[in-house]
């Protein structure tokens, strides 16, 4: 039995209210706040999810209707292995797939989104990233098209907590292949 804690957040516009959930990821059945919800085999995808953490939680309890994304019982095999990888880990990291570059991350990125969590579940890459965007462009194009790159203390001026503060961030970025 998998138990995630985790407290939701309304999206931007609205009122802010947090509320407490429980879910319970049982034998494909999953119970939420004393409803149970029988997961279909196309559904059981959403096991991507366990043990994500607060942001696992968070992605299962997501609206997917409005991201490029789509429904995670259809994201294609690369698609949720990296993610269930990610989730698991407890270095920052995140994904940015197909072509509207739609995000994901984990516990550990979200403290570097600061504000912009968690928001950015799902949302556009640039979007996210607008004030840096310029950038990071070149770096996500090289990845994009099937090139690693490496970047130590890279200057960005970042605006996560309402201002802009300088930054050095040491990263990579490479390419997820997928079934095609």
């Amino acid at each position: 039995v998998i138990k995630s804690s985790f407290t939701r957040i309304c999206r931007p516009g609205d009122q802010q209210i947090s509320v407490k959930s429980t879910l319970f990821l049982a034998h494909g059945t999953l119970v939420k706040m004393g409803y149970q919800l029988r997961m279909t085999d196309s559904d059981y995808s959403l096991k991507t999810f366990q043990n994500g953490g607060d942001v696992g939680a968070l992605m299962l309890a997501h609206d997917w209707s409005k991201s490029p994304l789509g429904q995670p019982s259809q994201w294609p095999s690369p698609l949720r292995s990296v993610v269930s990888l990610m989730l698991g880990s407890d270095f920052p990291m995140f994904v940015a797939w197909g072509n509207e570059l739609a995000f994901l991350y984990n516990d550990a990125y979200s403290v570097l989104l600061g504000n912009k969590h968690p928001s950015a579940i799902g949302a556009k890459f640039q979007d996210i990233w607008s004030e840096i965007w310029d950038d990071i462009a070149p770096l996500v194009t090289s990845a994009m098209a099937g090139q690693s790159t490496f970047h130590e203390n890279m200057p960005l001026i970042m605006n996560r907590k309402g201002f802009d503060e300088e930054t050095w961030f040491t990263f990579t970025y490479s390419p997820i292949r997928d079934d095609d």
